[in-house]
C-alpha cells in the first residue's frame, strides 16, 4: 500500500485518493502507481515536501513458522519517505490585434493569461507565408517580465502577402517560466490585411 500528502494539503489527488494497493511485487520487479492531482490557482509557486508512505507484507516472514505451529505475526513493515515537488511553471499568453500606423507599423497587446509569472519575455514573427516583416524593420521584441493578469504593446512593421482579406499570422513567445526552464509558445491570430491604417 503506497500513500503520500503533501504540506497543508495544497496538492490533492482528483478523481481517487491518494492510496494505491499493489498485489505483489516480485523479486526484482517494479511497479508503478499513478495519480491524478491538481493544486490552488492561488498557490505560490515554489518547492514543498511530498511525505510518501510504502506499508507491505513481507512474504518471507509470512511463511516463517513459529514452534506453535502458528504463523509469525511480524510481517507488515513500513517505509517512509519524503521528496520534494515543485508547483508552478509555464503559463499562457494572449495576443490582440490594437491598430495600424500609416506607416505600416502594427501594434499588438500581449497579456499573460495564466497563473504563473513570465520573465525574459520576447515575442517574434517567424517566417511564414502570408506576412513578412518590411525592410528596416525587427521580426522581434523583447518585453521584459510579466506577471499573471500584466500585459504590454509589442510593434512590428508587417506586410501582408495580399490585401482585403482575413490572412493568419503566427508569433512565437519564449520567456522564462517559474521553475527557471525556457519555454517557447506559439499563438497564431486572424488578421485583416488592410492598405488603410485603422
Amino acid at each position: 500500500m503506497f500513500s503520500w500528502e503533501c504540506t497543508n494539503d495544497l496538492i490533492l489527488p482528483v478523481g481517487s485518493s491518494n492510496v494505491k494497493h499493489i498485489n505483489l511485487i516480485d523479486v526484482g520487479e517494479t511497479a508503478n502507481v499513478s495519480f491524478d492531482v491538481l493544486t490552488n490557482v492561488n498557490t505560490k509557486p515554489g518547492l514543498y515536501k511530498l511525505d510518501m508512505v510504502l506499508t507491505y507484507d513481507d512474504i518471507e516472514e509470512l511463511q516463517t513458522i513459529t514452534e506453535g505451529g502458528t504463523i509469525e505475526n511480524q510481517k507488515r513493515k513500513t517505509i517512509e519517505s519524503k521528496a520534494g515537488i515543485y508547483i508552478g511553471g509555464t503559463t499562457d499568453f494572449d495576443i490582440s490585434f490594437m491598430e495600424k500606423s500609416p506607416e505600416g507599423a502594427y501594434t499588438f497587446s500581449v497579456s499573460n493569461i495564466g497563473n504563473n509569472g513570465a520573465n525574459s519575455v520576447k515575442i517574434s514573427v517567424p517566417l511564414q507565408e502570408n506576412w513578412t516583416i518590411t525592410d528596416g524593420g525587427s521580426n522581434s521584441v523583447i518585453l521584459g517580465n510579466l506577471q499573471k493578469g500584466d500585459y504590454t504593446i509589442a510593434d512590428f512593421n508587417l506586410k501582408p502577402k495580399t490585401l482585403g482579406q482575413e490572412l493568419p499570422i503566427k508569433f512565437e513567445i519564449s520567456y522564462t517560466s517559474s521553475d527557471g526552464m525556457r519555454q517557447v509558445e506559439e499563438n497564431v491570430l486572424s488578421l485583416y490585411a488592410s492598405s488603410t491604417y485603422r
